[in-house]
């Protein structure tokens, strides 16, 4: 057995792909809010979290893209690791909000230092092996690798916690933690990215590096049109998981359909993303990135009208499969544009203004949801159809 192990040739791409499996094996996501709950926390406080995590990830993308340029995208990869395992572990212990605001600021860094160093690693990777095209079907991988570790953590939770009480919970925690902490190791494990600009790295300053990416946003006309696509296409699903519940009530759904319906939906964001490579050699990246955008949009209205259960919990799983088209594409796209020697920096300013735009939109939903969930849906709907047409990419994007 150990010779057939000492046989495996890995190289970085398949090392991310088994640390994005590990790292998402969430298996107390069905219970986080009946946890908080429990330890005392108000939903006031509980609904706080995500936009404690965006605004720091908005605050700390910049710095976070240009210390992966500057130490090496490996680096930047086994820091945001180490944070979401020590994150996780401190989950255990919270028993007041101050902890828990220092929790979700660990887990935003985290997040920040992940965002654009993930992809540059991968596509400086597929460059140095002169087949940058398979940028889209390898982050498929990468993507669906995360969407496995949700439908396996979302089926096994259910032993774990066979009733959500307090002790139950917090073994799925130590569950998810142990397995954080087993995609940290795996992360040693990252060689040094080949990138093709090492020399400018080791001599550019921090400054040059931030300069030159906002002149490439500035000066880039089709970075800019894919920059408006995918942030106000966004489909605001992290949303969405909290409006679907009482919506299924509210249309008759079973409860014991709440968790099915999240593991079906990661089944179909796996199948999407496996073969979004596929559906963009037949239909071209303007109809790809439209159906991508789109997609999403007109679900939302569906579930504005829809008052039949099945087509409710359908809805859900297809704009999850929908959603998970758009990532390994602007994946792909934004990469081609992008110097070697600023890659995460660029991607970070990319995701800093998806962050700040997300944590606004998200008050706004919020506060639309609050008075009407319904028109919530109606809302999303309409924004996100429209930048889907607005915004579209028509112009043929030149390879980078």
């Amino acid at each position: 057995m150990l010779k057939i192990i000492h046989r495996i040739k890995l190289n970085n791409i398949h090392r991310i792909i088994l640390i994005k499996l590990l790292t998402s094996l969430y298996f107390y996501s069905p219970y986080m809010t009946l946890f908080f709950l429990g330890r005392g926390f108000n939903y006031v406080q509980i609904n706080s979290i995500w936009g404690i995590i965006v605004f720091t990830m908005f605050l700390m993308e910049v710095p976070t893209g240009i210390l992966a340029d500057r130490w090496g995208r490996h680096r930047a990869i086994q820091l945001a690791i180490l944070m979401q395992f020590i994150g996780e572990v401190l989950f255990l212990f919270i028993t007041d909000y101050w902890l828990l605001v220092i929790d979700a600021v660990i887990a935003g860094t985290g997040f920040a230092f992940a965002s654009g160093a993930l992809e540059a690693m991968v596509y400086d990777q597929l460059k140095a092996e002169d087949r940058p095209e398979d940028m889209q079907a390898v982050m498929g991988k990468i993507t669906g690798a995360g969407y496995i570790g949700f439908v396996l953590s979302f089926g096994l939770s259910g032993l774990l916690v066979p009733r959500a009480e307090q002790e139950n919970i917090a073994t799925a925690i130590l569950a998810t933690a142990i397995a954080v902490g087993l995609g940290f190791l795996v992360t040693l494990w990252l060689k040094p990215e080949k990138n093709p600009a090492e020399d400018l790295i080791s001599r550019a300053s921090p400054e040059k590096m931030l300069k030159d990416g906002i002149h490439l946003l500035r000066e880039n006309k089709a970075l800019q049109h894919l920059l408006l696509l995918s942030v106000f296409s966004i489909a605001f699903w992290d949303y969405l998981i909290n409006l679907y519940q009482p919506y299924f009530q509210s249309i008759k759904v079973p409860d014991q359909m709440l968790g099915p319906t999240l593991a079906l939906a990661s089944v179909a964001a796996f199948i999407a993303a496996q073969n979004v490579h596929k559906l963009e050699k037949h239909i071209g990246p303007r109809w790809s990135l439209l159906m991508a955008t789109l997609g999403p949009g007109l679900i939302y209205v569906l579930l504005f009208f829809n008052r039949i259960p099945w087509i409710g919990v359908l809805s859900i799983i297809l704009f999850r499969g929908f959603n998970a088209l758009k990532h390994p594409l602007f994946a792909d796209y934004n990469n081609r544009q992008i110097a070697s020697h600023n890659r995460a920096t660029v991607l970070s300013l990319i995701s800093m203004v998806s962050g700040g735009y997300t944590a606004v939109m998200g008050l706004i939903i919020g506060a639309i949801a609050e008075r009407w969930l319904l028109g919530a849906f109606l809302f999303c709907g309409l924004w996100v159809m429209s930048a889907a047409i607005i915004f579209r990419v028509d112009k043929h994007l030149q390879q980078g």
